[in-house]
């Protein structure tokens, strides 16, 4: 493996721990749709990088009340308050320690991938 795998990985893991704080700082927004990102193998079969970030698939139960609000304003005139954020706590808690133990990975082995490196350089000196 080569260490550019790695450093792409750190990038796409890096964005993806920036989405999920985005969607932490953002529970207690009224109306908040919870982002994710999607990650693809790299270029040539190496590594992983960023392929898409979009908005998470909003459950039934949040598509029902977004459709009551609107008919109720419709009907009313009047604005409802917009929906309650549909961020999951425990599943961003997760994503973030997934985040930070792939983050470890890769840069335990750029620093294997250097001090194999020196070792080598000092062993040809």
């Amino acid at each position: 493996m080569r260490i550019e795998s790695n450093l792409q990985a750190l990038n796409a893991f890096s964005m993806r721990q920036a989405v999920t704080a985005d969607n932490i700082a953002n529970a207690s927004t009224d109306g908040f749709r919870s982002r994710e990102v999607v990650l693809e193998t790299g270029p040539q079969d190496q590594g992983v990088q960023v392929a898409d970030i979009r908005r998470r698939q909003e459950s039934q139960a949040m598509d029902e009340l977004r459709r009551e609000q609107a008919l109720n304003a419709e009907t009313h005139g009047a604005q409802e308050p917009a929906a309650p954020s549909d961020t999951d706590l425990v599943r961003e808690s997760v994503t973030m320690m997934e985040n930070q133990r792939a983050y470890e990975a890769n840069a335990a082995a750029i620093r294997a991938q250097d001090e194999m490196t020196g070792t080598f350089i000092d062993e040809m000196v």
